[in-house]
């Protein structure tokens, strides 16, 4: 009984995980690429053809470069932080949250950096959302 319990757990584990961004034979779609952190870093639109085996045939990048990040800093914050560009954003529309979705400020920025200020808002978590150039970005931030 055991080893019929690990047997269905491992194939339940494979069948998430490994198929996690896989797309059906002859289909295409959109797969993200995330760093350590888990900052998406890549949207690729990818293209799953069978005469490869089932392997991905075509790739192309369907958007521009995201805006890579230098610095979030400091974070957690008490309440002033700011976020360093390496690529400078024109006229990127900023949205921050808090954890419910609700806006809590928007504005319009350009340049490689970028401050904030969260004094006036309880301590928690809030998302800044960048959308430059058509493509969002979200950060999550931690106020203390």
């Amino acid at each position: 009984m055991p080893r019929i319990l690990f047997i269905l757990s491992f194939l339940l584990f494979y069948t998430m995980v490994g198929k996690s961004q896989n797309l059906p034979v002859n289909t295409c779609g959109v797969v993200y690429s995330y760093d350590a952190t888990g900052n998406r870093t890549q949207r690729m639109y990818v293209c799953n053809n069978a005469v490869t085996g089932g392997r991905l045939a075509a790739v192309k990048d369907s958007t521009a470069e995201l805006p890579q990040v230098t610095a979030l800093y400091p974070n957690p914050t008490t309440g002033s932080f700011k976020i360093t560009f390496v690529k400078s954003l024109n006229n990127a529309r900023i949205v921050i949250m808090n954890m419910n979705g609700r806006v809590l400020q928007q504005r319009t920025e350009s340049g490689n950096v970028v401050m904030f200020d969260l004094s006036v808002y309880p301590a928690g978590m809030y998302w800044v959302q960048v959308q430059d150039a058509g493509h969002p970005y979200v950060f999550k931030v931690i106020k203390q």
